[in-house]
């Protein structure tokens, strides 16, 4: 059973640090806005606690405890339905939950494809920050249409990404990513692509082939 450590409110939003059943502690933060008649809500939580994927610019990779383990599908299920309570005490409705923030959703897709399956009835759209796991994008392409991909390309070839990304067999390649990118456009769902500028990917060579990416 998940149970809340602290809470910090903000004007716009809200962000509490739950304890998971084996006492590890994770962040979840929510963000509300109204006006035009529209009450919304955006919750952003994470499906790992900590990430095994090591990105060099990252703060959790040079952490004390990099990656602990993978939450289970019964913990985000929890979670989101504790942040749904106050939501509703709120009177706000759920237009978005994403999985993004120093994790890799795409490592632990059976438990985000069971938060996923249990709220799509309630929740409008769900979205996914991932590096790219390609051994997982078969599993990945039969979630439904309503959820949506925000891809750190992170650099227009290969080797820009290994600098930035551990080159890892498991790690998509560019054009990996661009077989993913189109079989999701097809199935409906939104894509866009995170890039980080580094000293080395601000050429006109680098513009010019990530022009090309996005004639995918």
């Amino acid at each position: 059973m998940v149970r809340k450590v602290n809470r910090i409110e903000c004007e716009n939003g809200i962000k509490l640090l739950m304890a998971l059943h084996d006492d590890v502690v994770i962040e979840v933060a929510f963000f509300y806005y109204c006006g035009s008649g529209m009450n919304r809500t955006h919750i952003c939580m994470r499906s790992q606690v900590g990430c095994p994927v090591g990105c060099h610019f990252c703060a959790t990779t040079h952490s004390v405890l990099p990656y602990i383990r993978n939450m289970t599908g019964e913990e985000l299920i929890e979670i989101a339905s504790y942040v749904l309570n106050i939501c509703s005490i709120k009177g706000v409705h759920i237009d978005i939950l994403s999985f993004s923030g120093h994790e890799e959703p795409l490592l632990n897709l059976i438990a985000v494809s069971q938060c996923v399956q249990h709220f799509s009835d309630i929740i409008d759209r769900f979205y996914i920050t991932t590096v790219g796991i390609r051994n997982n994008f078969e599993d990945a392409l039969r979630l439904s249409d309503n959820v949506h991909y925000f891809i750190s390309l992170y650099g227009s070839s290969d080797a820009e990404r290994h600098q930035i990304i551990p080159d890892h067999p498991s790690i998509a390649t560019t054009n990996d990513l661009k077989q993913f990118s189109l079989s999701l456009l097809m199935r409906g769902s939104q894509v866009t692509f995170n890039f980080l500028l580094t000293p080395d990917n601000t050429q006109i060579c680098c513009g010019q082939q990530l022009l090309f990416l996005r004639a995918w």
